[in-house]
């Protein structure tokens, strides 16, 4: 990655580098600069740690905001099995999604989605195989790709964190360590 006087990737002022010059170049907070910049440019939301439930395992900010934004129908019968109220709703739904995955695995409840109380919530949309009708895509386009730098994900160690996650519709999917050689860091 290049950065001169202290601007990042997208050329905004760095909030780390300052006007470092090269040195900062090879850190890895450049790095995630780079990468986070690269996704949020592709369509990417950056995610908050706060909406992380280490316990789930799910970002649910992002769980929230997809299901709101494809599924509301379902969501409003699904939350009037489970008494009306919202909050006791959620957090009912997120935990039988969190061990559903546990169960299925991520990449089946995905794909599948979650069936609950008799009503079925999608967790992903994926592109559909022809094109040709108008609104095709409307949902797949709904899908929320989003990035969170530094996540701490232990509840036994809160200080252990990840570079990066990467989540689909709230569901983590891949995690990346970066380490740089010229800095001493390893693997190990």
């Amino acid at each position: 990655m290049v950065r001169a006087q202290g601007l990042s990737i997208d050329g905004r002022e760095s909030k780390r580098g300052g006007f470092g010059g090269a040195m900062t170049a090879h850190r890895e907070e450049s790095f995630e600069d780079a990468i986070e910049a690269a996704l949020v440019r592709s369509g990417w939301h950056r995610g908050q740690c706060s909406g992380y439930d280490k316990e789930l395992g799910l970002d649910l900010d992002q769980l929230w905001a997809f299901i709101g934004a494809t599924q509301n129908d379902e969501w409003e019968r699904l939350c009037a099995f489970y008494g009306g109220e919202v909050s006791e709703a959620q957090r009912r739904f997120a935990q039988y999604v969190a061990r559903q995955i546990d169960e299925r695995g991520a990449l089946d409840v995905l794909r599948h989605g979650v069936k609950d109380r008799g009503i079925l919530i999608q967790l992903a949309y994926f592109r559909p195989a022809h094109t040709i009708a108008d609104d095709a895509l409307e949902l797949y386009r709904k899908n929320r790709l989003s990035v969170t730098r530094q996540l701490s994900y232990s509840t036994k160690e809160p200080s252990k964190t990840l570079d990066l996650v990467l989540f689909v519709n709230g569901v983590p999917v891949a995690t990346a360590e970066l380490k740089n050689q010229l800095t001493g860091q390893t693997v190990e």
